[in-house]
């Protein structure tokens, strides 16, 4: 599922995913991803409505909890209620694996 942010003019503001697995723990499902917001809009909590979004939409599907990896944006995540519950290595790269209840 694509999830898109637009202004009220029509100008496309950001968008994220939610997918059934990813490269890593194939075994949870569904994931918040790819997130993406452009570098001049940043900063204006798109992302984080985004994010609210697709916690949403996992709800209205019926899953209990959502899940996400991140190399950088673990602080953002957590401010929104997202808990990292393993840190591990993806090509190299540092990530954060973390998961958030759809309800509270």
């Amino acid at each position: 599922m694509a999830l898109v942010a637009v202004s009220g003019h029509g100008q496309l503001l950001g968008s994220a995913s939610i997918l059934k697995t990813t490269l890593t723990h194939q075994h949870l499902t569904p994931w918040l991803s790819s997130v993406f917001v452009p570098n001049e809009l940043r900063l204006k909590g798109i992302a984080s409505a985004l994010s609210l979004r697709a916690i949403d939409e996992a709800l209205r599907l019926g899953f209990e909890r959502l899940y996400l990896f991140t190399p950088h944006s673990e602080s953002l995540y957590a401010r929104l209620g997202w808990q990292t519950f393993e840190r591990t290595n993806h090509n190299g790269l540092p990530i954060a694996i973390m998961a958030r209840p759809t309800s509270t």
